[in-house]
C-alpha cells in the first residue's frame, strides 16, 4: 500500500516499489510536486490510487511516475486528476465511484500514466470494446469529456448505437398497483427486517423516490415529503432539494409511513439492501428491482394528473428534467393512455366553450 508523505510543505508517495534495476524491491519516496495544502492532498488521494492500482493488478512501470516534461501535453496522470476534479466539483461523484466505474477504464492499456495523453492512445481504449455495448458508450462520454479538459481533439471513432430497453422499444416490466400493494405490506410478513422493509418500499412506492434518497427526507404535517440538497454524510444529492406530494395518498396511511423505521446498518447503501432483501423474498422470479417502485410510481403519476399535469411539474416531483422524463418515464405509458387522455382534453376544451356560449346565448333574456 502507499501513503502520502509531506516535506518541507511539498507532497511525495512512500510505497515499496520495484527497484529500478529490476534487482527486487525497496521502499520509494515518488515527488507529486503538489504543495501540502487541501487541494494538493486531494490530487495526491488521485495519485495514490493509481500506484496502488497499478501495483495490485502488476502493471506499474517506472516510466508511469518520470513524465516527459518536453511533451506540450498534460501527462494521463496529470489528464485523469483534471478530469476527476471536474468530476467531483459538478457531479457531485464519491471516491467509491471514481474508483469503480472510471479508474479502471482511465488507466487500461495503451495508456501509460507518465505519457503524454493523446487522441491515439484515447482511440485505442475505445477499440477493446464494441460500439453497440453500454461500456463502449460510457467510456465514450468519459474520455470526450477528458480530452476536452486535457485540450486535445478527440478521435474521430465510431459514435455509441447502446440503446436502453426503452429506447429499443421494451417495456419495463412493472408491477400494478395490487401487486405494489401486496409488495410492499408482504414485507412485513414475517420476513427478516420486515417493517424496515415496508417502510422503505412504501416511501419509493409512494413518492417515487430513488433508493439513496429514502434514508434523507423529511415527512410534512400534510404528508408532503422533501428531499434535502444534502444527505446524512454530506454528500450533494443526485437532484438537489425538492418537495414530492404522495401518489395516491392513501398510501401513506396503508403502508403507515409516517412512523419511519430505521433500517439496519444505516452505513450499507440503501440499494444494496433493499436488492439483497428483494432477491431472498417471494417475489425473485418476478423480475422487479426496488427502481420498479419509481417507474411505476411515473406511470401512476401521469394517469392521475392527466391532462392538466404539466411534464416539468411531473419531471421536477421526481427529480430529473423534463428531457428524462420524457425519455425515461412517460416511454412506459402504453400509446391507447396517451390517446385516452388527448380524447379527455378536447372533451373538456368542448365542454367550456359550449358552457361560454350558453352564457352569451342566456345573457339577453335575463337582462
Amino acid at each position: 500500500m502507499a501513503s502520502i508523505y509531506s516535506q518541507s510543505d511539498r507532497l511525495y508517495l512512500t510505497a515499496t516499489l520495484p527497484r529500478k534495476d529490476g534487482t527486487g524491491r525497496k521502499q520509494y519516496k515518488i515527488p507529486l510536486h503538489l504543495p501540502d495544502t487541501s487541494q494538493g492532498r486531494r490530487k495526491a488521494q488521485v495519485s495514490k490510487k493509481l500506484l496502488e492500482r497499478s501495483l495490485g493488478n502488476g502493471s506499474f512501470d517506472w516510466s508511469d511516475w518520470q513524465p516527459d516534461r518536453n511533451s506540450k501535453n498534460l501527462s494521463w496522470r496529470d489528464a485523469i486528476q483534471r478530469f476527476y476534479e471536474w468530476r467531483r466539483r459538478t457531479k457531485a461523484m464519491t471516491d467509491k465511484h471514481w474508483e469503480a466505474q472510471y479508474l479502471p477504464n482511465l488507466t487500461k492499456a495503451p495508456i501509460k500514466l507518465g505519457n503524454p495523453c493523446t487522441a491515439a492512445d484515447i482511440a485505442a481504449v475505445l477499440a477493446t470494446w464494441d460500439r453497440s455495448q453500454q461500456q463502449y458508450e460510457k467510456a465514450h462520454r468519459a474520455f470526450s469529456k477528458l480530452a476536452e479538459l486535457a485540450e486535445i481533439p478527440f478521435p474521430e471513432v465510431d459514435s455509441p448505437t447502446y440503446q436502453l430497453p426503452h429506447q429499443r422499444g421494451e417495456l419495463k416490466n412493472v408491477p400494478t398497483d395490487p401487486e405494489i400493494i401486496d409488495w410492499v405490506l408482504g414485507a412485513d410478513r414475517g420476513q427478516r427486517n420486515g417493517s424496515a422493509l415496508r417502510w422503505c418500499w412504501g416511501m419509493m412506492a409512494t413518492y417515487g423516490l430513488r433508493p439513496e434518497e429514502v434514508d434523507h427526507v423529511t415527512i410534512l404535517e400534510d404528508d408532503a415529503l422533501q428531499v434535502p440538497f444534502v444527505n446524512a454524510q454530506g454528500k450533494k444529492t443526485k437532484t438537489g432539494f425538492r418537495t414530492v406530494i404522495p401518489v395516491p395518498a392513501d398510501w401513506v396511511e396503508l403502508f403507515d409511513l409516517r412512523n419511519r423505521v430505521e433500517r439496519p446498518n444505516l452505513n450499507r447503501e440503501c440499494h444494496r439492501w433493499l436488492r439483497d432483501n428483494l432477491r431472498r423474498g417471494p417475489l425473485a422470479e418476478k423480475g422487479w428491482t426496488s427502481y420498479s417502485l419509481r417507474h411505476a410510481f411515473a406511470g401512476r403519476l401521469w394517469r392521475a394528473g392527466g391532462y392538466r399535469l404539466d411534464i416539468y411539474t411531473a419531471a421536477r416531483l421526481m427529480g430529473h428534467s423534463i428531457e428524462v422524463h420524457t425519455r425515461t418515464y412517460r416511454a412506459f405509458i402504453q400509446p391507447h393512455t396517451l390517446a385516452q387522455q388527448a380524447r379527455a382534453a378536447i372533451a373538456a376544451t368542448q365542454a367550456d366553450q359550449r358552457e361560454r356560449l350558453q352564457m352569451v346565448i342566456q345573457q339577453p333574456g335575463q337582462s
